[in-house]
């Protein structure tokens, strides 16, 4: 339920926006821990992360313009791997804010960095989020495809970083290893 009520959040402070900020700017989002956000061990749990990453992923798309534009595409963005480190705890009811900022682009793939950083201004949390476009046809379209048809970019991708790169080369040897499972008759 306090996922729903921060999305609702969200949308009603989003909705009537007419200027879209810059892809290439950290964006930064304020939070509270909820009580609800807890785990047995007295702080937020690993999953909230992801969940609040997830509004902050939505948040980021709204406020550029790619939620509008891959709508009006009929493209689906779908969130193919996440990670974290957590380094200090965040409890009820501590504010803290979460900063977005866009890695870059390869092949179909688009990576973002999330930092949750604590009321003292000491970093608590990374999170890394890779996604990438669905067409209706359920066709993969290029990043730089998405980027350059909504008109949201004229820069090419930052140079990411080897840590992502290798993440993105593993998700594409991780995709086709079903394919490979099948042909031989093995379980996957």
């Amino acid at each position: 339920m306090t996922l729903i009520l921060r999305l609702l959040i969200l949308y009603i402070r989003t909705a009537f926006s007419k200027t879209y900020a810059d892809i290439h700017a950290r964006h930064r989002m304020n939070f509270r821990v909820w009580i609800t956000d807890h785990d047995m061990f007295q702080h937020m749990t690993n999953t909230r992360y992801f969940a609040i990453t997830d509004i902050v992923l939505m948040n980021w798309m709204i406020e550029t313009g790619l939620w509008r534009g891959l709508r009006k595409q009929d493209w689906t963005p779908m969130v193919v791997f996440k990670d974290g480190s957590y380094l200090r705890s965040l409890r009820f009811p501590e504010r803290y804010r979460v900063e977005t900022q866009l890695v870059g682009w390869s092949g179909p793939y688009i990576v973002w960095r999330h930092e949750f950083w604590n009321r003292k201004n000491v970093l608590a949390a990374v999170t890394n989020t890779v996604g990438r476009v669905v067409a209706a046809d359920g066709n993969h379209p290029s990043a730089d495809g998405v980027i350059e048809r909504l008109k949201m970019s004229v820069a090419p991708s930052p140079d990411m970083p080897a840590v992502y790169q290798a993440r993105i080369r593993q998700l594409e040897i991780e995709r086709k290893q079903p394919e490979n499972a099948s042909k031989t008759g093995s379980e996957p």
